[in-house]
């Protein structure tokens, strides 16, 4: 008599795929899955064909829908015929100085639709962290150009490589600084001056310059 607890597709147990693509999509990580089998003292996977899946099954879905999804929003923004006004801001796997994976996106702020996104790891930037921000901006911007958008306005932070960039290779995009980091280090900075007794003074002003900052923008 032959038993399986699952049926099978193809050569791989149903419940393994699922689970694999379950824990891949909600954002979890094999790690947290495996501790919740083992308090369960329930039979799980290896981490093995977790990840074998992932890189053959999971990662090409997920990229397919995305590029599906990606083009139907280009043909969104090729119909309306409008100059692109852009913002953007990437984001590390990890704060301080030990990031190895930065993942940056663009939103079209006429439409509130991500347009763009690039994950680089840290090789692609000669093993410098501090690289990876700007070259995967570039990568997500050049994107656009290269499906024959024009881009109008882009606001990021004031990161320092990203602003040379746009000055050196992009001078005719108006380039703005994103409003809500600019008033938290306004807010960073008046906050370490009002610290001093002589400025004391200027504690309960805090607040009401940032808003101020807030509406002149």
């Amino acid at each position: 008599v032959k038993w399986q607890s699952q049926p099978l597709i193809g050569r791989m147990s149903a419940g393994n795929l699922l689970i694999g693509a379950a824990t891949l999509f909600t954002g979890q990580t094999y790690g947290h899955m495996q501790n919740i089998a083992e308090l369960l003292n329930l039979k799980f996977m290896s981490h093995t064909p977790f990840y074998t899946m992932q890189h053959t099954n999971f990662i090409p879905v997920i990229m397919a829908a995305w590029k599906k999804h990606q083009q139907a929003v280009f043909d969104e923004l090729r119909s309306a015929n409008k100059p692109l006004r852009l913002c953007g801001d990437g984001r590390m796997d990890s704060p301080g100085f030990s990031a190895k994976y930065c993942t940056y996106s663009l939103m079209d702020m006429n439409t509130d639709k991500v347009v763009a996104f690039a994950v680089l790891d840290v090789t692609e930037a000669n093993g410098s962290f501090t690289n990876l921000e700007v070259l995967a901006f570039a990568r997500c911007l050049q994107e656009l150009l290269d499906n024959g958008f024009t881009v109008e306005v882009i606001a990021t932070d004031r990161h320092v490589q990203v602003r040379c960039l746009m000055k050196r290779k992009y001078p005719l995009i108006n380039h703005q600084f994103d409003v809500w980091h600019l008033v938290k280090s306004v807010r960073k900075k008046l906050r370490s001056v009002s610290h001093k007794k002589l400025n004391s003074d200027l504690s309960p002003w805090s607040q009401s310059i940032c808003n101020h900052l807030w509406w002149s923008r």
